[in-house]
């Protein structure tokens, strides 16, 4: 395989390169190469590649109400592929393998359109789109499913129209860009971030220049800046996005130096609003000043060709040190995950490193030449202005804590710079080969030219082909095992089927991470346990995972329909909440049966009494847990969410007075222990949710047992919402509580099954 794409990548690069082609072919041919490269990545090695955030957002994706309960950079990405995967009933890590393909094959022609605004002629435009795949930095970041994937497209699609529309200011243009930010914003929060920091900081040096006129510059400057504030106010307030403020705010304080004014976390919207609006302020300030020192700017900066002219070589090492340097502090931050990564080998590290360092070596060349010629324009401006961007945040990394927690140190900023920044490097990355390559299109009577672009066409085929193995991360050199397999798809087949509880073999943190994503995304309420556990039935086993069931069976509601008299186990009667849900489960379910209440029973003695039972209640009683720990209940209740096999609910979340709740979940189950008797649950996210169910299967549930509609459920999730402002006598905890269960209150089913 990887011979077979390493001849396909060469005819890539010839054709590209050396053959004259219309330059439509040769983009198709490019996109053609994108779809190969990421199945290349993707498919080969015998297993489907795979990344740490790419897994999360597998699962976010099949998460209906992920927004309500998970922290994510981007909102459009995991609702798109939850959309995709439902309208299509594509399984979802099939649908993440498309739209990672389909994406990196936009990416081509989006970053194409792009070189053309930046001034390219179509020849170089088409060589910086083939150069970009020297970089693993790029390939990496375009075929990861994951928020900045789209972001950086929303990006390269927003820049392009912002130069070309520097030209001719109109309100449609000026709208169309308000209308770009706020996609970029719902797309990609960081995206956001540091494409407003480049635009802004392009616009300052379009002024400093003088290369569009004052007032059409004033324009763009003000419409930048309220597109940048009306995303802005979108990403603070927009309320799917309340979770990833909170992240932020968490990053601010696990920082050393901003963590020191707490007024920034406390009021981190407010204080983000005035920040933003000073800024807009002393920028404008600042652009009046300059503007009008353009001669003395002018001649600074002729003084710096005149430098670079001169001392070329000596400053072109020092860059190469400078940015050498900077990669190895960024490295040094994660040195223990990159060393696993590649097997503690600096050989292994630095070959497959091999197409970045040609880049970024060739880059600073081809930058110092070009200040050097006088020739700096555009393209270089947005490349130095993403180099300093870096730097910023290599600065902000060194500033982070070290957090316990796995995934979440965020000390790797420059790395995430490091992904955006080919885009902008490769045009002077091609600029700097097409002398010598030109010597394949012209006749050279010097063979030693046509031997020097024959060897630059192979180094670069060898250089791509590098890179696509440092992505693809083969075993043979990488210890990696993020990965996922066929193994994984026909266990998940199998369990989709059968259900139980998985254990994972001899696994990492990492491929922990992943497996737990993976089987999360196709079944909601799945249960991980260690490999060798003493459960009653072993129903699947494979080489690296086991499907365990405790032996409890599932049953519908028409399964006791002739029963008249339960055991009966509640929570308890420690606290007031579980008091009166105690009398109200005593209560409710006494005027339908015979009940016996058995409290002071162990969970065993309950659950082998061969006597049917009702459980009541989620989070203290204890059999209800050991239930729902053996995987023996198709929906589970924990504190933050209701997981049934299709659906992910989270729990709402009460104020500083605990029981000052409006709304909740309930669930109403029934399964049938080994021996054959029934267990009927009634469960809820809290007290009053719970006795909202145990009243809805009272009034609703128990007349109708007797028809058809029952024989076929054998579980109910609902919502209790407040509606009366009454409360039940028990349920009223305090003299002010308007927030309660009452029969006036609505009460909407959500889920059978």
């Amino acid at each position: 395989m990887s011979i077979v794409y390493l001849l396909f990548d060469l005819s890539i690069v010839i054709a590209v390169v050396w053959l004259k082609l219309n330059h439509r072919l040769k983009l198709i041919l490019l996109m053609f190469f994108a779809l190969v490269v990421d199945a290349y990545i993707r498919f080969s090695f015998g297993r489907y590649f795979t990344a740490f955030d790419e897994s999360y957002y597998l699962y976010l994706s099949s998460n209906r109400y992920f927004y309500l309960g998970w922290p994510f950079s981007g909102f459009v990405l995991p609702y798109l592929l939850g959309r995709i995967s439902s309208f299509f009933s594509i399984p979802p890590f099939q649908t993440v393998l498309l739209v990672s393909v389909v994406l990196f094959i936009l990416y081509v022609p989006a970053v194409f359109w792009f070189y053309k605004k930046l001034g390219l002629s179509t020849d170089l435009a088409l060589l910086s789109v083939l150069v970009l795949f020297l970089s693993s930095y790029y390939i990496w970041a375009g075929i990861e499913v994951r928020p900045q994937q789209v972001g950086v497209l929303i990006g390269i699609l927003l820049m392009a129209y912002y130069l070309g529309s520097l030209d001719e200011f109109t309100p449609r243009r000026a709208a169309v860009l308000l209308i770009l930010f706020i996609a970029l914003a719902f797309s990609h929060i960081l995206s956001f971030f540091l494409f407003s920091t480049v635009l802004v900081s392009y616009t300052i040096w379009t002024f400093l220049s003088k290369r569009i006129p004052e007032g059409t510059g004033k324009r763009y400057y003000l419409v930048v800046s309220f597109s940048i504030f009306a995303s802005l106010l979108l990403i603070l307030w927009f309320p799917p996005y309340k979770r990833m403020v909170e992240a932020m705010v968490w990053i601010i304080e696990n920082n050393k130096f901003f963590s020191t004014f707490a007024i920034i976390t406390k009021h981190f919207r407010v204080v983000v609003i005035v920040i933003y609006f000073l800024l807009v302020v002393f920028l404008w300030l600042l652009i009046s000043k300059l503007v009008r020192w353009h001669d003395r700017i002018t001649t600074i900066w002729h003084l710096v060709e005149t430098l670079v002219d001169r001392f070329f070589i000596p400053l072109f090492a020092l860059i190469v040190i400078a940015w050498g340097g900077a990669l190895y502090l960024q490295f040094t931050l994660n040195a223990q995950a990159y060393s696993a990564v590649y097997r503690d080998s600096p050989v292994i590290f630095f070959f497959f490193q091999l197409g970045n360092v040609f880049f970024g070596i060739l880059f600073m060349y081809s930058l110092l030449r070009r200040i050097k010629c006088r020739k700096f324009s555009t393209p270089d401006v947005m490349a130095v202005l993403w180099m300093i961007l870096g730097g910023v945040l290599l600065i902000f990394s060194l500033m982070m804590r070290i957090s316990s927690i796995q995934g979440w140190r965020f000390n790797n900023w420059m790395i995430r710079a490091l992904q955006y920044f080919p885009m902008f490097g490769a045009p002077l990355v091609a600029d700097a080969l097409v002398e010598d390559l030109n010597a394949l299109y012209t006749k050279v009577r010097q063979r030693t030219r046509k031997w020097q672009a024959v060897s630059l066409v192979l180094l670069l085929v060898v250089l791509i082909f590098v890179s696509t193995l440092n992505v693809a991360r083969p075993p043979e050199f990488y210890a990696y095992d993020a990965i996922i397999t066929d193994e994984f798809l026909d266990v998940a087949d199998h369990y989709l089927e059968s259900g139980g509880l998985l254990a994972l073999r001899n696994y990492s943190d990492l491929r922990g991470f992943v497996a737990t994503n993976f089987f999360r995304a196709y079944s909601k309420g799945a249960r991980f346990v260690e490999w060798r556990t003493s459960y009653r039935y072993l129903i699947f086993s494979s080489d690296n995972f086991r499907i365990y069931t405790s032996g409890y069976l599932s049953a519908t509601f028409s399964y006791i329909r002739n029963y008249t008299s339960f055991i009966l186990k509640t929570s308890g009667d420690s606290s007031v909440d579980q008091r009166a849900e105690l009398e109200y489960s005593l209560e409710l379910l006494g005027s339908i049966y015979s009940v016996s209440l058995a409290n002071n029973l162990e969970c065993n003695d309950i659950l082998d009494s061969r006597v049917p039972v009702i459980l009541v209640g989620a989070f203290s009683n204890e059999c209800t847990k050991y239930l729902m720990e053996l995987g023996s209940l198709p929906v589970i209740i924990d504190s933050a969410s209701v997981f049934t096999p299709v659906q992910t609910y989270t729990s709402p979340h009460a104020s500083k007075k605990w029981w000052d709740v409006n709304r909740g979940y309930f669930a109403i189950q029934i399964i049938q222990t080994p021996e054959g008797s029934p267990v009927l649950v009634i469960e809820g996210t809290g007290v009053d949710s719970t006795v909202a169910g145990l009243w809805y299967f009272v009034n609703n549930i128990y007349p109708n047992l007797d028809t058809v509609e029952y024989e076929t459920i054998s579980y109910i999730v609902g919502e209790w919402i407040e509606r009366d402002d009454n409360v039940w006598p028990n349920l009223k905890f305090d003299a002010s509580d308007k927030n309660g269960f009452s029969e006036g209150d609505e009460i909407r089913i959500l889920e059978v099954g």
